[in-house]
């Protein structure tokens, strides 16, 4: 709806200028009373001031106006922090099939249980999770918690095989993230963090997202660069690679 304004704004504005335009070439065809308040220098004077106020201004404010308008009539934040159930909630009221879906966690296994409920469908998806070396697996809490990490890979390759997923793409990452990340699209960006609690096998807490919406110029680009933090990632761990 933002677009629709701001384009019917320009338009009406390129329709003024003609007006004008019309009237400095035709100028003896009008009325006396026109003529004497708009003369031929003023005329010209107003068309020339009006064209780089159309084609300059409004090609760098457009896209402001345009988000200004959009959160206007969406009536909602762009940028919030909520519960990571609210966010899949939100998610998937807004639609239910995605292109591509990425997730950068410890071991998913959080985001999977909110997820599984949801029955969002994704054309492909990316597993970014925890893999802990040969060295770390000496303590026998990170056995357990490579076999919980495990244990969720395989559910994200049923919900595959149920048909949710069309693609599935596993990678392995070996050092402690301090956060965590769920991207549809380009469209919404759910982001957390981690911190040390010795009180559960991961080690790890988590602390509820942020969400963020595609409604603004900003936030686009804030989500796209967390997709190229993320694709960077993925190039890094290129050899740990699966097709589930």
């Amino acid at each position: 709806m933002g677009k629709i304004i701001t384009t019917t704004i320009k338009y009406l504005n390129v329709i003024f200028c003609i007006v004008f335009i019309v009237y400095f070439f035709f100028y003896d065809k009008f009325d006396s009373a026109v003529i004497a308040f708009f003369s031929k220098e003023r005329t010209l004077a107003f068309v020339l001031a009006l064209i780089p106020t159309i084609f300059v201004y409004f090609d760098k404010k457009t896209q402001n106006i345009e988000d200004s308008i959009n959160l206007l009539l969406n009536k909602q934040d762009t940028f919030t922090h909520k519960i990571l159930t609210k966010s899949l909630d939100d998610v998937s009221s807004k639609k239910k099939k995605y292109k591509k879906l990425r997730i950068y966690a410890h071991s998913s296994k959080k985001i999977f249980e909110i997820y599984d409920d949801k029955k969002i469908e994704v054309d492909t998806c990316y597993l970014l999770l925890r893999k802990f070396t040969e060295e770390e697996l000496a303590d026998e809490r990170n056995k357990d918690e490579e076999r919980n990490i495990e244990t969720t890979i395989k559910q994200w390759i049923d919900y595959k095989k149920n048909g949710h997923i069309k693609k599935l793409y596993l990678y392995r990452y070996n050092f402690n993230s301090t956060e965590y990340q769920v991207i549809f699209d380009e469209e919404i960006l759910i982001s957390g963090i981690y911190f040390p609690d010795e009180t559960i096998t991961s080690r790890q807490g988590v602390i509820d997202p942020i969400y963020v919406e595609c409604n603004t110029k900003q936030c686009k680009i804030l989500i796209k660069d967390y997709i190229k933090r993320f694709d960077k990632i993925l190039n890094y761990y290129a050899s740990s690679k699966k097709e589930l």
